[in-house]
């Protein structure tokens, strides 16, 4: 992937993350399976030309499987994958 789409990518990633990020500090937010839906339904508006898919199970040698938060396609090309934690509120 060339720099111009991984920058679009980026941008869009950022103008989701700053919704889930609200939803946070509104206290809207009480859980990483929450954050993880509310990015997900971010990423899935934004992302032109993209596919989000939530936890899916990818087996990869010598490893094993791995279930990243999200996954984002650009046709059979993974060009991102994101994997949350969280911190409760009154941590």
């Amino acid at each position: 992937m060339d720099r111009e789409p991984k920058e679009i990518l980026r941008k869009q990633f950022v103008l989701a993350w700053s919704e889930v990020s609200f939803a946070y500090q509104q206290a809207r937010i009480n859980s990483e399976r929450t954050a993880q839906a509310a990015l997900f339904a971010a990423m899935s508006a934004s992302v032109e030309n993209s596919i989000v898919i939530c936890e899916p199970t990818i087996a990869l040698e010598p490893i094993g499987r791995v279930v990243p938060d999200l996954l984002v396609l650009q046709g059979n090309q993974v060009t991102a994958a994101v994997e949350l934690k969280f911190v409760p509120h009154d941590f």
